[in-house]
């Protein structure tokens, strides 16, 4: 793997500094990279920051990582309850020296070996040698790829959104039906006889406060009037 793990890493400070054989000092622990610099891959965004591959959130208290410790894994860092049982303590990875995430080890047989046999999720991010499909493959497709459990997830969001549509038309079908039914018509005749019953009403109260206000003016005139003749 040209991976030299000395002690358990914690956290990982900068990216790979340009050296043949070089030594990343991590909170007490050491790594040695035995590979040319052009051949070691560029991390991720999260793993530059320090940040979790899942979440995307650092490390805090009561929230601690997992680190991967492949030589050339990108992603580094997952927090363990980001994880699913299977991906932190798998019997396959029972007593070996350290951990390695489900992008860089097989979830078929766990082991640590023909790294350019390995295949990764579109989907997921797990890895998969070729060889350890069902069925094999026997290169890397040019195009997306997905395991099976991805492929199961995107067979059941195909079916749910035909069934969303077959519903959805099935529901519009009714509309129109209803629309041009007697009943629909019916209603609809109501609902205007009754807006126009409001209007009508509105009207009348609207003429009986004029002719009150109208009455009320005309004695007010009455009286100032009286009142003038007793002077």
């Amino acid at each position: 793997m040209g991976h030299i793990l000395i002690a358990k890493p914690f956290f990982l400070l900068s990216l790979f500094a340009p050296t043949f054989l070089q030594e990343e000092r991590l909170h007490g622990a050491v790594v040695a990279w035995t590979m040319a610099p052009s051949q070691v891959p560029k991390l991720t965004d999260t793993a530059v920051a320090g940040c979790c591959k899942v979440c995307k959130e650092p490390e805090e208290k009561g929230k601690r990582f997992l680190i991967c410790g492949h030589s050339l894994c990108i992603y580094k860092y997952y927090h363990i309850r980001c994880l699913m049982p299977e991906q932190i303590a798998s019997d396959k990875q029972a007593g070996e020296q350290c951990w390695y995430c489900p992008s860089c080890l097989c979830r078929g047989c766990f082991c640590d070996m023909d790294d350019n046999e390995i295949i990764m999720c579109d989907g997921c991010d797990e890895a998969y040698h070729l060889y350890c499909l069902s069925p094999p493959l026997t290169s890397v497709p040019k195009r997306h790829w997905y395991c099976q459990f991805c492929t199961a997830a995107k067979a059941r969001e195909k079916e749910l959104k035909k069934y969303e549509k077959k519903m959805l038309q099935l529901h519009r079908k009714r509309d129109r039906a209803m629309v041009k039914s007697d009943k629909y018509v019916g209603m609809h005749l109501l609902m205007e006889a009754v807006a126009k019953l409001a209007e009508e009403e509105e009207a009348a109260k609207l003429k009986r406060d004029e002719e009150a206000a109208a009455a009320a003016m005309e004695m007010l005139r009455g009286d100032e009037e009286a009142a003038t003749a007793a002077e």
